[in-house]
């Protein structure tokens, strides 16, 4: 009995493991736009956010063209941190909130943001590489 109690103790310390900023590294394709109560349904295709060891990277083809101009990409450098809850987030140097880093069911990562004017929001997401 011993033994099973032990085994029980290893794995939910295992599944408690603190955030780490290479856990979230990686290109991830923007399904959908939750706007406050407004959802935005856009193309995946050429809608991404990319978190390298020191840059967000957001691109998004505003004219359709199915590329991506310079005017099209913002890259912008990032601190990784985890709240008091062991909650992830970023922060984005010249932002003033953070960006939530939050697991789904569904989606691989939502990033969630609340502006300084209270809408929150929630970018889903699916992880390409």
């Amino acid at each position: 009995m011993k033994h099973l109690s032990a085994l029980f103790l290893l794995f939910l310390l295992s599944c408690s493991h603190t955030p780490e900023k290479k856990d979230y590294l990686g290109v991830y394709s923007i399904i959908k736009v939750l706007e406050g109560e407004e959802s935005i349904q856009i193309s995946p295709l050429l809608n991404q956010i990319e978190l390298t060891d020191s840059l967000y990277i957001y691109r998004i083809d505003r004219n359709g063209d199915n590329l991506f101009s310079s005017d099209e990409i913002s890259k912008t450098a990032y601190t990784f941190s985890v709240d008091d809850e062991e909650n992830p987030f970023i922060w984005l140097a010249g932002n003033e909130s953070n960006i939530y880093l939050l697991d789904d069911k569904y989606y691989d990562r939502l990033f969630s943001r609340i502006d300084e004017t209270g809408k929150t929001v929630i970018l889903y997401t699916k992880k390409v590489r």
